[in-house]
């Protein structure tokens, strides 16, 4: 019998298109962020040498890292995490000694961050999906 989530994901992956980048992309319909999108898609522009050391000076590593940790004690075996609004993934940075049973999909509104959590993340998540608006007005 073909697993649940698999034919969930390729329902939701049908309605996708695959960037040449390596991230999966939808039309959205127009949104009333927009001042809101150019600020994090001016965030996302910039070269990041050391994610770690940016993340730091806005969250705490280690208490995040915790959180994950008591997050993942209750998740079932081949689970699949949908993790919205991801951003740069950087908190499933651990999740192939954690928990390599588990897929991650980042899906987030600004196409760099996923291109960032690309780096970051390497080969550690399954899948990393966009979802952005290709409208900008």
């Amino acid at each position: 019998m073909k697993n649940t989530y698999n034919t969930h994901l390729e329902l939701v992956f049908r309605q996708l298109k695959l960037g040449k980048d390596g991230v999966w992309s939808s039309d959205l319909p127009g949104t009333e962020q927009k001042v809101e999108i150019q600020l994090r898609e001016k965030v996302a522009a910039k070269k990041i040498e050391n994610y770690l050391e940016i993340i730091a000076k806005h969250h705490s590593i280690p208490v995040m890292d915790n959180e994950v940790r008591r997050y993942l004690d209750s998740v079932p075996l081949n689970s699949i995490i949908l993790d919205i609004g991801g951003c740069w993934g950087w908190h499933w940075r651990n999740i192939k000694n954690q928990r390599p049973d588990i897929h991650i999909i980042i899906v987030d509104f600004i196409r760099s961050n996923l291109h960032h959590a690309k780096i970051l993340l390497g080969s550690l998540c399954k899948n990393i999906i966009g979802i952005i608006s290709r409208r900008t007005n």
